[in-house]
């Protein structure tokens, strides 16, 4: 070999000397020329207001920072088919175009799938009623042609924005984790692949990520993508496991379409060859993810099975953990995770840290994992750096200070968290129950259906469905049972508006009952959230799925009434129809609660503790209607929701705090009829099983500690 050393490079970008490539033989990237190798957290846009994305990022960059990294889920820019929106909270663009002004890089994760306990994993719900037989994350016909309509909008959107073309966003991920799904269809990955190619450039560097089990790597990559593991194409695509390469290849040539041929492209699945086998794809940088290693080199392992030369990167290093309504709050030791991350720095690795700020699911954007169904709460604090509300944590001091000791920190201090207050008590006041509001929750009134209909099959993708029935003919006058098996996710029957009880996919199903001719039947069901993991994501209607019987008879002729809960308006319904809900025992006929908080100067940062109330969704109207999310205080571990301030207006603006309860309001006098806004969070009270026998947990997404 001749003495001058030999590179050799996955390029991405090229203009005015700017250029992010790969030296295989040095293992290391090449920023403009020289090593570089980064320090990055994942921050999702869409979780934290857009008031407060330069406060995140500031703190982002003070702590040392070179990079941030997040995902762009599909269904919060295309709600509808053909309908788009990058406007206001939505605006990624924006937000990259920021964190560069910050002094940030930026990693894109750009599915079509994220997982990142988001609803659906991203996936739009639609695509649930255009072919219910559709096999996603595969080279279905029908979902195929959705992916590229979807990945043309957007894809274009990211070019000028490509580090080559004067931009911060250093990789484009395809997928993600692909080798943790059973399709494995490698064509799909070699698609997506091609599409960021095409888009991003021959120059692109596409990387993906997998798990850090062999496993993990037969599906995750693909070829041209730099593999890289979790201790970007798609995400964990190696964890889906009938491994079609053909997907992960279309992906990529997808990307390579709009991105061009230099954007470098990469995916992101576990540190195991199981994972890897499916999760990569030629053309891709593959990389992996895993948790807290004190042994880095057998913790890349797999990467450098499938990258034997080239950077070392960990794409989703967790400090944290997510969490489930009624399980303990997660955390992972702030000692144990510091001394890993001082390993993987002193070991030369890439890291990216998920999450270094989780924030908020706000409204329904929460999703759910499986096996039993396990939804997660509203609260994706994550145990991070940062805490949902942006404070500093002494987590966040200790990553620093490792920081430190690898490169130069920012000479800027630290930010100072944001103000919280505590506003004190809001007296709620009965306002009407959901069958009072029909008009208004659903002002084109009701779908007729001999059968029940899924949420997925009338357009509802997010929250309620009430079903309604009324008994004709002849009745028994003995008790019969009534079977709700195909519930999806939670419902509450009421007959005559009074309550009966609760019913739940992985809880009680059927009810004894005797009813009589003409009696009013409804079934209002909660959408908790689509599943966003695993192949159960292809079983993933909600509502009634299947029919009702009454005394093994099916139930014929419904009305099925599709809810707006944001169209509610607290002036319009007040004193119209009955001072109280009807009540059974402790429970309460789901109903809408209101009081008016006034805030007397600039508002500020507040939780709204919950711990009096069943379970339901808060909302707060001010100038417009804000949707702030779901409480489920006894369930746990999350107790108060946080309220930020951009969602309070000062005095002499009125703002109508709502509670729209589904089970037990304390309300049986006016003094215990309060919610409290406080100055601290609450999301690590004691668990408690819901309404329901809580089976044995099985869901697989677990933190990998290798």
């Amino acid at each position: 070999m001749a003495a001058t050393r030999r590179w050799i490079f996955l390029s991405c970008c090229i203009a005015q000397n700017r250029t992010f490539e790969i030296d295989y033989l040095g293992n290391t990237f090449v920023k403009d020329g020289k090593a570089f190798r980064y320090v990055s957290g994942s921050i999702h846009y869409m979780r934290v207001p857009k008031e407060y994305w330069r406060d995140r990022l500031e703190k982002m960059y003070a702590a040392g920072l070179d990079a941030i990294q997040f995902y762009i889920p599909w269904n919060y820019h295309e709600p509808e088919i053909g309908q788009y929106n990058f406007e206001g909270q939505r605006d990624f663009v924006q937000f990259i175009k920021l964190a560069q002004e910050v002094g940030l890089l930026v990693l894109i994760r750009a599915g079509p799938y994220i997982c990142g306990e988001w609803e659906f994993g991203g996936f739009p719900a639609w695509l649930l009623r255009e072919n219910p037989k559709m096999v996603l994350r595969k080279m279905d016909p029908t979902y195929i042609k959705y992916v590229d309509t979807w990945m043309d909008k957007l894809l274009p959107m990211l070019t000028p924005l490509m580090y080559e073309n004067g931009g911060p966003i250093l990789m484009v991920q395809i997928e993600n984790e692909y080798g943790s799904y059973f399709a494995c269809d490698h064509d799909y990955m070699a698609h997506l692949f091609i599409k960021a190619r095409q888009i991003l450039g021959p120059r692109s560097i596409i990387y993906t990520t997998d798990g850090d089990l062999q496993s993990n790597f037969q599906c995750g990559p693909t070829p041209g993508a730099y593999a890289t593991t979790d201790f970007g194409i798609e995400n964990e695509y190696g964890s889906f496991y009938t491994c079609d390469h053909d997907y992960m290849a279309h992906l990529r040539d997808k990307a390579r379409e709009h991105l061009g041929p230099r954007a470098l492209l990469y995916t992101t699945d576990g540190s195991g060859d199981g994972f890897l086998k499916c999760g990569t794809v030629p053309g891709a940088y593959v990389t992996v993810d895993f948790g807290n290693s004190f042994n880095p080199q057998k913790s890349f392992q797999p990467q450098r099975d499938y990258e034997p030369f080239g950077p070392l990167v960990n794409s989703e290093f967790y400090p944290g953990w997510l969490d489930h309504w009624g399980y303990p709050h997660s955390t992972v030791n702030l000692d144990v995770f510091s001394k890993a991350l001082d390993l993987l720095l002193d070991y030369g690795a890439n890291v990216n840290m998920y999450m270094f700020e989780g924030g908020t699911n706000f409204g329904f954007w929460n999703g759910a994992n499986y096996a039993p169904y396990q939804a997660v709460p509203t609260s994706y604090d994550y145990d991070a750096p940062l805490t949902e509300a942006g404070d500093i944590t002494d987590k966040y001091i200790a990553i620093r200070q490792v920081i430190s000791k690898y490169k130069q920190l920012p000479s800027m201090p630290i930010p100072k968290n944001t103000t919280k207050t505590a506003y004190g008590k809001v007296e709620m006041s009965f306002m009407a129950t959901v069958q009072d509001a029909l008009q208004t929750l659903c002002p084109k009134g009701p779908i007729k259906s001999q059968y029940p209909l899924t949420m997925e099959a009338i357009g509802q993708w997010q929250g309620f469905v009430l079903y309604r029935h009324t008994l004709l003919g002849d009745t028994p006058s003995e008790p019969k049972t009534l079977d709700l098996s195909g519930v999806r996710d939670r419902a509450y029957l009421m007959i005559n508006q009074v309550p009966q009880g609760i019913f739940d996919r992985n809880g009680q199903k059927t009810m004894n009952l005797t009813l009589k001719v003409n009696e009013t039947i409804d079934i209002l069901v909660e959408n908790m959230g689509h599943i966003g993991f695993g192949s159960e994501m292809n079983n993933n209607s909600k509502g009634l799925i299947s029919n009702v019987t009454f005394g093994g008879s099916i139930l014929t002729g419904w009305s099925i009434f599709p809810l707006t809960v944001e169209n509610f308006k607290p002036s319009s319904l007040s004193g119209i129809y009955r001072d109280k809900p009807f009540r059974n025992g402790n429970l309460t006929t789901p109903s809408f609660y209101v009081g008016k908080l006034h805030v007397p100067k600039e508002p500020s940062d507040t939780f709204l503790d919950m711990s009096a109330w069943g379970k339901g969704q808060n909302l707060i109207m001010s100038s417009s209607m804000i949707n702030v999310g779901r409480y489920w205080p006894y369930v746990g571990p999350q107790v108060r929701l946080y309220v930020p301030k951009p969602f309070l207006a000062p005095s002499p603006t009125i703002n109508y705090i709502i509670m729209f309860e589904l089970e037990q309001a304390p309300c049986d006098t006016a003094d215990k009829c309060t919610v409290e806004f406080v100055d601290q969070a609450l999301i690590n009270a004691t668990p408690h099983k819901p309404n329901f026998e809580r089976e044995e947990t099985k869901f697989s997404r677990k933190r990998i500690s290798v």
